[in-house]
């Protein structure tokens, strides 16, 4: 293999993760813009980004490999993902996007002890010492831009802590899986258990599935082209190659982005006390991407 293709095979996944995290920061702005409920956004969501993968799948003639164990772990993940995306896009309706996108981002904690327990990945010190500091951070930004309100604003809160471990599980799930799995396969399975469990929810509830305006549908297939297919296929892609932990600290950077987003758009404020958090955040992620790149430039490739 020759220099250039080492290289590029190294780049892959961090040209992947950046790409994706770009894009998952777009998800909580869509949402409040669309004017539909937290579990209707998760449902088109989910429905058009399982569609697209499908025809991706069956044009590219992919032989799929699926067994019994296959599809009980891509049916708990897609649970995973469902519980993941309704929760917290209905915390986004009761507290700041700020808040809700550092509170969901507290993933890393659930995932860096999900990785040691299932998957026997022990993370290097300075690993463990950048989750930290990313997780202290995004706390320190949550506390200082909440606006909870009583009632209301707790139970997002809870919501947000419930998608964060929800989302820990589904990204476990997918590192295990996809070492037997290419990227299309296991997001295609995934992708559609998630939107069939959750439209026997919204059908159940009696939920709007279908009376919205232009705006709004434009909206849900934006959710589905941007932070789906090219945020969450490519983290899918990446923890092909890259620690659980790694990969799951790197989407820290959704807070940052979503908080600057919101600024821009959404006209929410951010003070600086939010930025010194911000680069608290920052130096968590960037002690992991450093750790992970000296592992890799270790390896055979």
């Amino acid at each position: 293999m020759t220099t250039n293709n080492k290289i590029s095979k190294y780049s892959k996944p961090w040209i992947a993760l950046i790409i994706a995290v770009i894009s998952v920061s777009w998800a909580s702005i869509l949402v409040v813009l669309s004017e539909a409920s937290g579990l209707i956004c998760a449902l088109w969501r989910l429905i058009f980004s399982s569609t697209l993968t499908w025809i991706i799948l069956l044009t590219s003639k992919r032989k799929i490999s699926i067994n019994k164990k296959t599809l009980k772990l891509t049916f708990t993940a897609g649970l995973c993902l469902a519980i993941h995306f309704t929760l917290w896009m209905e915390s986004l309706f009761m507290i700041p996007v700020a808040i809700s996108t550092t509170i969901v981002s507290s993933n890393p904690l659930f995932s860096s002890l999900l990785g040691f327990i299932l998957l026997r990945e022990k993370p290097s010190i300075i690993q463990i010492i950048g989750t930290i500091l990313a997780i202290i951070g995004i706390s320190i930004l949550a506390g200082l831009t909440s606006q909870i309100n009583g009632t209301i604003g707790s139970l997002g809160v809870i919501y947000a802590l419930i998608g964060a471990l929800t989302v820990a599980i589904y990204f476990t799930i997918g590192r295990n899986l996809r070492r037997i799995m290419d990227t299309v396969s296991y997001t295609a399975l995934v992708y559609s258990f998630a939107a069939i469990i959750l439209l026997v929810i919204a059908i159940i509830n009696n939920e709007n599935i279908l009376n919205y305006n232009l705006n709004t549908w434009s909206i849900f297939i934006a959710l589905a082209l941007i932070p789906m297919l090219l945020g969450h296929t490519l983290l899918n892609y990446a923890l092909k190659f890259m620690k659980l932990i790694t990969v799951t600290t790197i989407t820290l950077g959704e807070p940052i982005g979503a908080t600057i987003l919101a600024k821009i758009i959404l006209n929410q404020q951010v003070k600086i006390e939010s930025l010194i958090a911000i680069i608290i955040t920052l130096t968590g992620i960037t002690l992991t991407i450093l750790r992970e790149a000296k592992e890799k430039k270790s390896e055979k490739l």
